[in-house]
């Protein structure tokens, strides 16, 4: 019997039931793989050939991405393609995927079905059939993986849309124009630096770029970049050093987040703005030249950094765990502010924060002029807040454990000020 998940109902009989429920186990336990069953919930996921992911709408099956597969899978009668191109003894006349030519094709292909194809390439060269210029990389609806050894491989622009792309092997990457991930796509960088050189035009985007579902994974390298777009459900994630000549822009609807981790930095030289989340954690860090502005949540953990150059926005709230150290240029303005275990916050100018909270060794330091906080202010077990200026207080002011307030300006309290266990209150009432 086909699954029904309208069933089983009141009337299934004693024996029809036990049936009824397993069929339905069953397409779900196999992903719909294969299935001819009726009334399919909305928004159920369907992996098809142990390749294709898919979604439900109700109707029909949308494709969400594709899986990629190594050579080694490769099985008699599978629809998968795995090329071995050496170009070496490659004659460029071969239609059967032994030689360059074959990849080069293949590659310039706007739609491969549904497929999944693995490319083993020992030279790093991957040119037009004339030879004469870098290859435009544009795959539509499949799954690449390109395994270029310990041998470098230059292109002059990859496009991704519903496809997977994976460069296997510990070396470089080079785009001397773009890397453009959109549309449930996924871009893999297994090992080795990843660098992006040119435009697209003046008015549109320069260098990486993941929008509308897709990933980008980088993984242990170093990476250069022009502009970095995250947009409109989009996610970069970065565990090597990122140098972005550009601005660092994450914009759009939906959840568009930068992580970044075991690594010395993501680094823009001109702006970042960012209305997604940021989680920058393990000896990390991410910089800006200019000004810095994160409309979502920013946590920073385990010795990370973040610095701007100019003045920092942060409008959601803002944690610091662990040793780590925020740093802005110009005016720090703040949502939430909580900083843990010996972690610093130095603002060259004025602080406005709605809330602050130092906690176990933390240090609050400000530069001239008035600072504020517009809720509760408090610093515990040895935790300092410093201002050259004033820094005034609109709630209460908690002081716990030999926790210091000190402010070069005189500064007002509009709540209860609280300062015990050798705790210290200065110029402040």
């Amino acid at each position: 019997m086909a699954s029904d998940f309208n069933k089983p109902v009141v009337t299934s009989t004693y024996t029809d039931y036990p049936g009824e429920i397993r069929e339905n186990v069953n397409d779900v336990a196999k992903m719909f793989e294969g299935t001819s069953g009726s009334n399919i919930p909305t928004g159920a996921k369907q992996l098809e050939n142990n390749r294709i992911l898919k979604r439900y709408n109700g109707a029909s099956w949308d494709t969400l991405g594709y899986l990629a597969e190594d050579a080694s899978s490769a099985v008699a009668g599978d629809t998968e393609t795995y090329y071995t191109a050496n170009v070496a003894t490659g004659d460029g006349s071969g239609s059967d995927g032994s030689n360059r030519k074959a990849i080069e094709d293949f590659l310039l292909n706007k739609d491969c079905s549904g497929k999944s194809y693995y490319f083993y390439h020992s030279d790093s060269t991957i040119k037009e059939n004339d030879d004469s210029t870098w290859i435009d990389i544009s795959l539509v609806n499949c799954s690449v993986t390109i395994d270029t050894s310990t041998t470098a491989l230059t292109i002059e622009q990859l496009d991704l849309t519903h496809a997977y792309f994976k460069k296997k092997g510990a070396s470089n990457i080079t785009a001397n124009n773009y890397i453009n991930v959109v549309t449930n796509s996924t871009f893999v960088q297994e090992n080795g630096a990843v660098t992006c050189n040119g435009y697209i035009d003046t008015t549109d985007y320069l260098g990486l770029v993941a929008s509308r579902g897709s990933y980008i994974y980088v993984y242990d390298p170093t990476a250069s970049f022009g502009d970095i777009t995250v947009a409109y459900n989009a996610k970069v994630e970065i565990s090597s050093d990122v140098r972005c000549s550009g601005t660092l822009l994450c914009s759009g609807a939906g959840s568009n987040n930068v992580n970044v981790e075991n690594c010395s930095g993501l680094a823009a030289t001109a702006n970042i703005d960012i209305d997604g989340d940021v989680i920058v954690r393990t000896n990390s860090a991410m910089s800006s030249g200019s000004q810095m502005v994160i409309d979502g949540t920013l946590s920073l953990s385990n010795t990370s950094v973040v610095v701007s150059g100019s003045f920092m926005t942060l409008n959601d709230d803002t944690t610091l765990t662990y040793n780590c150290s925020l740093q802005s240029g110009g005016a720090l303005t703040a949502g939430f502010l909580h900083a843990r275990f010996n972690s610093s916050i130095d603002v060259s100018t004025t602080l406005t924060s709605n809330y602050l909270r130092l906690v176990y060794g933390c240090h609050l330091n400000c530069g001239f002029g008035t600072s504020s906080v517009t809720g509760f202010a408090g610093a515990e077990y040895s935790s300092t807040i410093e201002s050259s200026g004033a820094l005034n207080v609109t709630g209460n002011l908690d002081l716990i454990g030999n926790a210091i307030f000190n402010s070069g300006t005189a500064s007002t309290c509009g709540g209860a000020i609280d300062a015990n266990t050798g705790s210290i209150a200065n110029n402040i009432t």
